[in-house]
């Protein structure tokens, strides 16, 4: 019923149908007196809805203000809106688009640059006389042919206004989707009441506004010449506001959240409950035996290398243990270690051409940062606070290795030769301790740290009596994390160098230890026997980079 009613309000909320029964009204009348006054209310009608200035500022004043791009955080869904394809038009071997398409251009862009991870498109047929197709499937297959994967399209096919959209949309969400960030996406001039629907939904979310009618305001002549154009401009914003007041007259929408909300911020980091030094099995087996390298972004997504296949780094849905590829490296490449700069960006060992890559994470643009013919591989890196980076470079064969230090502007340092097997490395928080520990000798060294990476004092920071070594984290308090390959555990060593805790681990062959979660004292911890990740919470945040 209130589909019903609200498609003939907005019928009649048009100024040329008041023009056209005030015309119908003096046309019949007989007095004079009033033709004339319907006549006078018919031309002030026509040039206060005709006028494109004032058509212009009011729509200015009702657009949401456009987003910058480098302000879009990173979300799990984006939210699109319908109402943007010609139904009807004929042939239908094709998908027809009307003024609006920056909803799905827009979003594709987003979804490309890695802002968005899903793509949910709400909206069926709305019309009132006759089954149409769905638009949410026509708007899917444009998505498709734009290169969004078909895994990564929602459809929601049931709704037929704002309202339904909320509601149809939060159904699939509460079932599938319920700790998800959002980011809500259609026209400007829609997205108030959009925002109220989906708010009376409890949903949390971002807005993205698209789809402009306007851009900057003229005062030239033509700005007061009469439009049909402003008059049928002044039709959608009379809908609009008349959709807004009795969606909220109604029940429909909202200006704030109810107590009971789905969903998340999508800087909210939402980290599985965890009994500390419990470990539990995170991911399936869907790695290589080279899986290593676990890091997480400021996101709270976590990168780890080798997934599927070697010569990757696939993405790891930190709230679902869900893995996707990131990035597939180019030449032959295979990754090891990696770390994020400042900017947010991957810095990634490649053991195989002796380099560290560059990955931008918002393009995936990959590069070489540094590269050094000598080198055996590298294995593991660490960084300081200032970007300076640290490499480990161990020769199997030989059971020797040697520590490089690699500085900002990407040059390769050999800091000392004819070491142990060089394996795990570590800055400490207060970035003066440098920890490199020496696989098959079972030997972790220390070294004094400056600012410029430069290392001396090395001591033995502590040895064990069996059980080789891998990669290594410190948490806020300093103490060191170690893998523990051949015992299948992590060993906690205190700043002082003696073990005040050891993790058991559920599978075997433990290669690398990342920190992050909500408070950043979730552990990842990939297994190189299972070819999967596990995870325990830490009694103290950890260094994520």
């Amino acid at each position: 019923m209130f589909f019903i009613l609200s498609k003939t309000l907005h019928f009649l909320a048009k100024p040329i149908i008041w023009m056209t029964i005030l015309l119908l009204m003096a046309f019949f009348t007989r007095k004079d007196k009033r033709r004339k006054k319907l006549l006078s209310y018919v031309l002030i009608i026509f040039f206060i809805f005709s006028n494109p200035l004032g058509m212009t500022m009011v729509f200015k004043l009702w657009e949401k203000k456009p987003v910058p791009l480098e302000e879009v955080k990173e979300y799990d869904i984006g939210i699109v809106l319908s109402g943007v394809v010609q139904i009807s038009q004929k042939p239908h071997d094709r998908v027809f688009f009307a003024k609006g398409a920056d909803r799905l251009l827009h979003t594709v862009d987003l979804y490309k640059r890695g802002k968005i991870k899903k793509v949910l498109i709400t909206g069926g047929d709305n019309s009132l006389i006759e089954k149409r197709r769905s638009e949410a499937l026509l708007l899917a297959q444009s998505f498709e042919m734009c290169g969004v994967k078909k895994e990564d399209i929602i459809v929601e096919e049931n709704s037929r206004n704002t309202y339904e959209n909320a509601v149809e949309s939060c159904k699939i969400i509460k079932e599938k989707y319920p700790n998800s960030s959002f980011l809500l996406i259609t026209s400007a001039f829609h997205m108030r009441r959009a925002e109220a629907c989906f708010r009376k939904q409890g949903l949390i979310f971002d807005s993205f506004p698209v789809d402009y009618y306007t851009s900057g305001i003229s005062y030239s002549p033509k700005g007061f010449i009469p439009s049909v154009g402003a008059m049928s401009h002044w039709d959608l914003i009379l809908h609009e506001w008349l959709g807004y007041v009795s969606y909220l007259t109604f029940g429909k929408s909202s200006w704030s959240l109810p107590e009971n909300t789905i969903g998340r911020k999508a800087d909210e980091i939402v980290e599985p409950q965890i009994e500390i030094g419990q470990s539990t099995v995170f991911t399936d087996s869907t790695f290589t035996g080279g899986i290593e390298g676990p890091a997480v972004d400021s996101l709270g997504d976590l990168y780890v290398v080798n997934y599927q296949k070697q010569g990757t780094i696939g993405k790891v849905d930190t709230q679902t243990g869900k893995v996707e590829l990131f990035v597939e490296l180019p030449n032959g490449s295979i990754g090891n270690g990696i770390r994020f700069d400042k900017k947010g960006n991957l810095l990634v060992a490649d053991y195989i051409n002796h380099n560290v890559l560059y990955i931008e994470k918002s393009t995936k643009k990959i590069s070489v940062y540094a590269h050094h013919d000598s080198l055996n591989q590298p294995n593991d890196i660490a960084i300081m606070d200032n970007g300076i980076l640290f490499a480990s470079d161990p020769n199997w064969k030989e059971g020797t290795g040697n520590l490089w230090r690699v500085d900002t502007t990407g040059t390769f340092v050999l800091l000392e030769d004819s070491m142990g097997t060089t394996n795990g490395v570590e800055v400490n928080p207060a970035n003066n301790k440098l920890y490199v520990n020496e696989s098959i000798q079972k030997k972790v060294w220390s070294y004094d740290l400056n600012e410029k990476g430069e290392i001396s004092n090395k001591q033995l920071f502590h040895e064990f009596p069996d059980g080789g070594m891998d990669g290594m984290r410190c948490d806020e308090k300093g103490n060191l994390y170690i893998a523990r390959y051949d015992k299948g555990e992590i060993a906690v060593l205190s700043p002082q160098g003696e073990v005040i805790q050891k993790i058991t681990l559920q599978g075997a062959k433990p290669t690398n230890i990342a920190f992050g979660g909500k408070e950043g004292k979730t552990c990842y911890v990939t297994m190189q026997g299972k070819k999967w990740i596990e995870t325990f919470k830490a009694g103290y945040k950890g260094r994520s980079r």
